[in-house]
């Protein structure tokens, strides 16, 4: 402990006497260690750490399991036999995490994010309610009272925080609920909305029935804690015994899948393991190369140490007594560094979290606790062992007397095959980097440029969602669209206005549909549907191909008609006119017959689920033909959606004032224009490839800088050299592409190195790419060109430098 105390207050003095390269140093560590402590405060609580619940890796998912792979929710009646026969989960529940709610309040309504459960939700993740009661049993009986738990949040603002807030009733959707709790506010909800995700507010007792469950489809989540006796492997082979009873008396309903258990916390990251794990690589890269920076660095330094630590070693200084001094140094850099990356991260990570966009949804927030600072110090440590390995090992290949002899004028640097190594693995990685952020970038750039397949400008887009009234009669909610739409083309500046299901660029509704002569066809069983009103192809301008748009003649009464997409048309009628031909709409309650409908035009395709996805088969019915129970059932999902083309510098405003007239318990929410929604498609792209670019930019500015630093210390310890064949008669010109070649080489082998790693390595981003290919050659070539030409100007400087060498006065040095 004595000498590890000395060896600090010696590193101390050292420092201070060089403050210039402790700055240095000190920056190129705080760079490196504050975006990995950064990314990993994003990365670490999704991941690598518990949920946040009591146990939480017995907390499972059980779902449909098609070829080993977990695949959406169950359906109604699978749900409702699974809770009833299931043998190893000690607590379970079912959750339709689909549906916003109108909640009426004394100052008007509000939009909320709403969950409906059944009992035994809470007791999954092991926290009860901080006020009042859990659901019960009895809560789940068809005729209980409605009962509802709020969150902390929502008890605050709209309930003020009252202590007699149990018991309170209040309107969701027009149905009175009975607050029975309110959670805790440290407790954190996964179950999000899948369409919106945003924290839920607001959960509401089910009560289900197979009848009020069969629309739903296979989209509800069963959520469970597996016995303390029981493991994955138990529970699984239990399920394959309950799914072979169930196909016994329900044959017809999902008999191709079968249901599948996984830990909750696998289901919470699927969709964004791969982004953060990205992320998490590309930093660690960053450090690496900063490390090597450090390294080149250190091996410079302790050229001049050369003879102070031979008259160490002479006085009786083991090796490994030198080299435990040269470590102290280093670690004391990396806790200098790390303090400085700290404070780069405790400003950066919550402008991650507020950039993150919907696709990268991160219902655990980032956080710097002590699981972060643990990491930090641990990679610093790590970090002091890499940079510092090099100059440690130096000192085993000192030459006493030939040291001892030489002054520090004179000594030669550390070895120039380890300094030349160390850019050539710097220039390797920003290679690496710069391949990845440049196949993000292109990837951005394509989707900017596809065409939607409707004019994006001057449309604004708003949503509701429809009362129980209006949700369960399509005359209602065609009603309610209607003066929606005849109010707002009264708005000044408004030029056409039109109401869909959902709204563009988003989600739509898939849903069986019945070709003729195509019954088993696996594109009819996934086709998007629209119900819309007249003017949506008019105020979208989308084109009708072929035969006409929808017409207020389209009524309730009238022929059931139908518009589908250019994609739909040409798959299934090609080389001939899809007009004329009838579709079959299976009612989704199956209480009433497949409803017929006349196709009367063929529309231009849209991207409907957003750029990056193909336009998909679409059907567009008109709002006034919906059946009740497909109305029921989209708008409990998605909603009702309106679009209107106009300008005016006041328009959301003019928008909120339409909707209070109309239904002042009817609120309006997401009003966004349709180029908000076409960059929110585009988040992910632009999010990493924004992160990514600046990693990647960080990493080629150090490898630059390494280049430079190599070349010149080369031109400080060959000024003689240099000298002497100037005054032989070596020209300018000479020297000059003397350094610039060797500065390319190491650039040129640094590339070699980079491109094997990015030949394997990019294929990770498959995924993640759009009209690019991993191993896209425009890609690597123009990354590489751009390398030799950062390689080249980092070198001109020294090279210019040993090119202006006076020989005279490199002769008498």
């Amino acid at each position: 402990m004595g000498s590890l105390v000395k060896d600090l207050r010696h590193a101390c003095r050292l420092l201070a006497r060089a403050p210039g390269f402790a700055a240095v140093a000190a920056l190129t560590l705080a760079l490196g260690l504050g975006v990995n402590t950064a990314i990993f405060s994003v990365v670490s609580p999704m991941l690598f750490e518990p949920l946040p619940f009591p146990d939480s890796g017995r907390i499972v998912q059980v779902a449909h399991q098609y070829k080993g792979r977990i695949e959406n929710g169950l359906s109604g009646s699978e749900a409702m036999f699974l809770l009833a026969h299931q043998r190893s989960l000690a607590s379970v529940a079912i959750v339709d995490a689909f549906g916003d709610g109108n909640l009426a309040t004394a100052g008007g309504a509000r939009k909320v994010a709403a969950v409906r459960v059944t009992s035994g939700f809470f007791a999954v993740w092991g926290i009860p309610p901080a006020r009042g009661r859990d659901f019960l049993p009895e809560d789940d009986q068809p005729g209980a009272t409605p009962t509802a738990i709020l969150s902390e949040g929502l008890w605050q603002s709209v309930f003020a925080g009252r202590p007699d807030v149990l018991g309170q009733t209040f309107k969701l959707n027009d149905v009175v609920y009975t607050v029975i709790g309110v959670m805790p506010a440290s407790f954190v909800n996964l179950e999000q909305n899948g369409l919106n995700p945003e924290p839920s507010e607001l959960w509401t007792e089910m009560q289900p029935t197979p009848a009020a469950l069969a629309p739903l489809g296979p989209n509800l989540d069963v959520v469970g804690r597996l016995l303390p006796n029981r493991t994955l492997l138990q529970a699984q082979a239990d399920l394959d015994l309950q799914k072979a009873a169930f196909n016994l008396t329900n044959p017809r309903v999902a008999a191709h899948m079968q249901w599948g258990v996984q830990r909750y916390q696998d289901t919470v990251t699927e969709n964004v393991r791969t982004p953060l794990l990205l992320l998490l690589g590309a930093v660690s890269l960053v450090l690496l190369i900063a490390c090597a920076n450090l390294a080149n660095l250190l091996l410079a330094r302790a050229a001049g140490r050369k003879r102070e630590m031979a008259i160490r070693a002479a006085l009786g200084a083991s090796q490994r007594r030198i080299a435990q001094q040269l470590w102290t140094e280093s670690l004391l850099l990396s806790m200098l560094g790390a303090s400085l990356g700290w404070l780069l991260a405790w400003w950066s990570v919550p402008l991650l979290a507020r950039l993150a966009p919907a696709q990268l949804a991160l219902p655990l927030q980032p956080r710097l606790d002590f699981t972060t600072l643990a990491f930090t110090a641990a990679l610093a440590v790590a970090t002091a062992f890499l940079f510092g390995l090099a100059p440690a090992l130096s000192t085993r290949r000192m030459h006493l007397q030939e040291h001892l002899k030489e002054s520090a004028a004179s000594v030669g640097g550390g070895s120039a095959k380890t300094r030349n190594a160390l850019v050539v693995a710097e220039v390797g990685l920003a290679f690496l980097l710069l391949t990845g952020a440049a196949l993000l970038t292109d990837s951005l750039i394509r989707l900017n440029h596809v065409d939607p397949g409707f004019d994006i400008t001057d449309v604004l887009t708003v949503q509701t969602t429809l009362d129980k009234q209006r949700m369960s009669s399509d005359a209602a909610a065609t009603r309610y669209a209607d003066a929606i739409v005849q109010s707002l083309v009264q708005i000044p500046g408004v030029e056409s206005a039109a109401s869909i299901t959902g709204v563009p660029l988003t989600r739509a509704m898939n849903y069986p549909i019945i070709v003729p002569g195509h019954r088993e066809d696996q594109y009819s069983d996934d086709v998007e549907w629209r119900a819309i009103s007249p003017d949506f192809f008019r105020t979208l301008r989308i084109p009708i191909l072929e035969g006409r748009a929808f017409t207020a003649a389209e009524t309730a009464s009238s022929v059931k008609t139908a518009i589908i997409s250019a994609a739909f048309a040409r798959y299934y009628w090609p080389g001939r006119s899809a007009v004329g031909q009838t579709l079959g709409v299976p009612d989704p309650v199956r209480n009433q017959p497949t409803v017929q409908v006349q196709v009367v035009g063929v529309a231009g395709d849209i991207h409907e689920n957003g750029l990056d996805s193909p336009p998909p088969f679409t059907l567009y019915v008109p709002q006034s033909q919906t059946s009740d129970g497909m109305n029921a059932l989209v708008n409990h999902w998605f909603g009702l959606g309106f679009v209107l083309r106009g300008r005016s510098d006041r328009l959301s405003t003019a928008v909120r004032r339409v909707f209070a007239q109309v239904d002042p318990d009817q609120p309006p929410y997401r009003i966004l224009s349709l180029e908000s929604l076409k960059s929110a498609s585009l988040g992910q792209y632009r999010y990493l490839g924004t992160l990514l670019s600046l990693f990647a930019l960080l990493a080629a500015a150090l490898g630059a800088i390494g280049i430079y630093g190599v070349l010149s210390y080369s031109v400080a310890q060959r000024t003689r050299e240099i000298g002497i064949c100037m005054a032989l008669g070596s020209g300018r010109g000479r020297i000059l592409n003397q350094f610039l070649r060797h500065a390319l080489l190491l650039a040129c082998c640094g590339l070699a190195l980079g491109g094997v790693a990015a030949w394997y390595l990019t294929r990770l981003l498959q995924t993640l790419l759009f009209g690019v290919a991993p191993r896209d050659p425009l890609v690597l070539v123009g990354v590489a060109l751009a390398v030799l030409a950062v390689a080249a100007l980092a070198a001109l400087a020294p090279a210019w430098r040993a090119a202006r060498v006076d020989p005279l006065q490199a002769l008498r040095q």
